[in-house]
């Protein structure tokens, strides 16, 4: 079976979100957790120097800046331009085919997603970059599907590849099911 979308844009203040929340959620430990962690506790164990402390802070705050400047550059580029292109998917067990036109486009396998975010209004696909560093993100709103059925089986090859559990699609269709009622 395939699923072709409608065409749809992907904002970059949803990419910016979606990038920014997996740097912190995904991958926190590369320099988050290690480094101002350790700075802040020798601040803790040298009695009366605050400046360990601070610049414990100030190192995260300062990774912080560094990805929302990357996550804000790539939106802004021309090279990243091809991120926010209005286009349409087509989904298949094989592959990914993301579709500019009828003519254009570029087919995503499987084996080069790292990880998928499903929520009970959207469906977040990262591919693995370099430095095991997602940037290349593609943003599925449940609504650009023409169907449920079509959800369903989008769910069901996100299953049977391992991105998902189980018991992640049905908490997320309960959600759907509750939003549909209000």
């Amino acid at each position: 079976m395939k699923i072709t979308t409608k065409k749809y844009k992907l904002d970059p203040e949803v990419y910016r979100g979606l990038g920014m929340n997996n740097i912190l959620t995904v991958k926190p430990w590369i320099f988050v957790n290690a480094v101002p962690a350790v700075i802040a506790l020798i601040g803790l164990l040298l009695p009366g120097s605050i400046w360990w402390i601070l610049g414990g802070i100030v190192l995260y705050l300062l990774y912080i800046l560094f990805w929302y400047i990357q996550f804000m550059g790539m939106s802004q580029t021309e090279q990243g331009q091809m991120l926010f292109e209005k286009v349409n998917y087509e989904i298949t067990s094989q592959n990914i085919l993301v579709k500019i036109n009828t003519k254009q486009g570029y087919p995503i396998t499987w084996k080069q997603v790292s990880h998928v975010k499903v929520r009970p209004d959207y469906f977040a696909v990262f591919m693995e970059g370099q430095k095991g560093i997602n940037v290349h993100i593609i943003h599925l709103p449940t609504s650009i599907f023409n169907s449920p059925n079509e959800i369903r089986f989008f769910e069901s090859v996100l299953k049977s590849k391992g991105f998902v559990t189980e018991e992640e699609l049905e908490k997320n269709k309960q959600k759907r099911e509750k939003d549909k009622k209000k």
